[in-house]
């Protein structure tokens, strides 16, 4: 059994999450659909697809919990889901 490919030091895992995120914003405006693109990149679409995701968060240290309670609080008004892709640059 062969171990999985290891692209975290590549560049990779950031072009995934730069197209993901030029990906989403393209079901944008739809019925049901939230878009967050600040210190966070979040997508809710209440559908199986594309679905509910956090592309991104950048967040000061000294604030990351307070941050990550918001938006979390900001998302559920719209889901009580969603998936956290967490990417190296997180």
């Amino acid at each position: 059994m062969s171990s999985p490919l290891d692209l975290s030091g590549t560049e990779k895992p950031r072009q995934i999450q730069e197209n993901l995120m030029a990906y989403l914003p393209l079901f944008a405006g739809l019925p049901g659909t939230t878009l967050s693109g600040a210190e966070s990149f979040w997508f809710v679409s209440n559908t199986s697809a594309p679905g509910n995701m956090i592309l991104r968060t950048h967040f000061e240290a000294s604030c990351t919990e307070e941050r990550i309670d918001a938006m979390l609080e900001q998302i559920g008004q719209y889901s009580d889901q969603i998936d956290w892709l967490i990417f190296p640059d997180d």
